[in-house]
């Protein structure tokens, strides 16, 4: 499940929490949060951290997302983990060159198959135009 809708995450309480914990943690960052920045249209994260309150606090509500978490945790969801050539990339106006491996980590499959390698090459560059490829 994405981290914008981990409603336990949010408000940095654990998924057996009472509502009296959901109602602590909740005051305890409202009040973090500047008057003027409490406007749920005009700040997305405040906006994030009502709904995660009005969901964990109302029963049905609560049950009803936990349900969609339980079943979103057991799928087979897939994985990746990126390598980079480079850390940093100067800010310049010459080309420049990134190398990215990208590791695609499928979930756990019961029967043996055979692995699928897979590339993907973004070529931004103006090296192929021009009188090159008239040969």
């Amino acid at each position: 499940m994405d981290k914008e809708f981990e409603y336990y995450a949010i408000l940095g309480v654990s998924p057996q929490a009472t509502v009296k914990e959901i109602q602590a943690a909740f005051a305890s960052l409202r009040a973090k949060i500047p008057q003027e920045k409490r406007s749920r249209a005009n700040n997305p994260a405040y906006a994030r951290l009502i709904t995660a309150y009005e969901v964990l606090t109302s029963p049905e509500r609560r049950a009803t997302y936990d349900a969609l978490l339980a079943e979103t945790q057991s799928l087979g969801i897939v994985n990746f983990r990126v390598r980079a050539s480079r850390d940093r990339i100067k800010v310049s106006d010459t080309e420049q060159v990134l190398y990215l491996l990208l590791d695609i980590l499928p979930p756990a499959q019961s029967s043996r198959q055979r692995p699928l390698n897979l590339c993907l090459v973004l070529d931004r560059s103006t090296s192929m135009q021009g009188s090159r490829l008239s040969h």
